[in-house]
């Protein structure tokens, strides 16, 4: 009742509503900061109902509090390769700390020095069918989500 909006125009609006980097979509590129397993899970039937099983260049870089073998393993049967990036601050894990924890995932996976290497290394091995995902923290779609949104 203190709501100067009405309940009518709140939800017809909310479907329409679209939060940036929740599978958010830039041309080939999809940003999404999900970062642990039930986001994880999430992401990949989106890009499963998109019909892109086996089509997706992943980049990830996660905090070391998270989840990173259970988050890989909802995305693992959707990637066709991963490029891993380091993450700053304490809590960052490097590539080399999140190549170690997803080793036994059977994906093919390349470490690079932060977010932005490995998503220019995605971006040059990608083939048009493909599409690249950022995800595994807030920080790693931040550093990407400021290029493209230049």
């Amino acid at each position: 009742p203190q709501l100067p909006v009405t309940e009518q125009a709140i939800r017809s609006a909310l479907p329409r509503l679209r939060l940036r980097g929740r599978f958010e979509r830039i041309g080939r590129v999809i940003l999404d900061v999900a970062h642990n397993a039930e986001a994880a899970a999430e992401l990949a039937e989106h890009l499963r109902q998109a019909g892109l099983e086996g089509c997706v260049r992943l980049v990830l870089g996660m905090l070391s509090d998270k989840p990173v073998e259970e988050f890989v393993a909802k995305l693992a049967p959707l990637c066709s390769k991963v490029y891993l990036g380091s993450l700053p601050g304490p809590r960052g894990l490097s590539a080399e700390q999140l190549a170690r924890r997803i080793a036994t995932s059977g994906l093919a996976f390349e470490i690079h020095a932060d977010i932005a290497s490995a998503f220019a290394r995605a971006q040059r091995e990608a083939s048009v069918e493909e599409v690249i995902v950022v995800t595994g923290s807030f920080l790693s779609v931040a550093a990407i989500a400021e290029q493209l949104h230049e």
